[in-house]
């Protein structure tokens, strides 16, 4: 995974610093969520947008002005969502103060996916009806679930649910175009697959393992769908 984090795409030779980072933090962040390290957690989680934000700065020179504003909109928007869900707040045993924590990340995420839903329409993505009903009843589906869970965390499950979805759409939509994106494709479908594990293992986890292992799978897909979708629709990268 590590080597993986740390390559930039095919046509990109040499390892960037930033690129470094993302991979050395992104392991980190993973290990000490699936241990429940915190403390450790807080520190290391916000330094892979600050990662992804060095990616952005390397090309901004290359870009459109619009593009650069977008992806580092997306950056920090992320970023912002990192550190309020690592709050102690948001982690704390006061249900009502959790739940509002994870409606504010929601709002942050929500912006982050909209500057990503932004730049890939301008490079040509489209909404494909079929998959947009299919995503749409998918997303009813986990939102009923969560609301019946817990009430407090409908508007994060359908609102910035509904915006995921969006992006997943637009990833995949993006296959049958002439661009054939599947960078922004893949993450796309991470980043929705990551937040749907989030949800469950809210609501219906409770032993350790089990959710050891999902909070695993949750930074895993999350990082690596940080990482296309930022190569994804990055106009600056060589190859694009």
């Amino acid at each position: 995974m590590l080597k993986f984090l740390s390559a930039g795409p095919p046509s990109e030779t040499g390892v960037k610093p930033e690129r470094v980072l993302f991979a050395a933090s992104s392991t980190i962040a993973t290990t000490a969520a699936t241990a429940e390290q915190h403390a450790v957690l807080r520190v290391f989680k916000p330094l892979i947008g600050v990662s992804l934000a060095g990616t952005v700065a390397r090309g901004w020179r290359r870009r459109q002005a619009m593009d650069n504003a977008l992806l580092l909109g997306a950056v920090a928007g992320s970023t912002c969502g990192d550190v309020i869900l690592q709050s102690p707040q948001a982690l704390g045993d006061d249900a009502k103060a959790s739940g509002k924590s994870l409606n504010a990340a929601a709002v942050a995420f929500g912006i982050a996916h909209m500057c990503y839903q932004a730049t890939a329409w301008r490079q040509g993505a489209r909404v494909h009806p079929a998959l947009l009903t299919v995503h749409g009843a998918g997303l009813v589906g986990l939102a009923s679930q969560a609301a019946r869970h817990d009430p407090r965390v409908l508007p994060a499950a359908a609102g910035y649910g509904g915006l995921v979805a969006l992006t997943s759409v637009l990833g995949i939509s993006s296959l049958l175009s002439k661009q054939k994106n599947g960078r922004f494709a893949a993450g796309s479908v991470l980043f929705l697959v990551s937040d749907a594990l989030i949800l469950l293992r809210r609501m219906y986890l409770r032993g350790a393992l089990p959710r050891a292992v999902a909070e695993a799978g949750v930074m895993t897909t999350y990082t690596i769908a940080q990482r296309l979708l930022v190569d994804g629709l990055d106009t600056a990268q060589p190859g694009r």
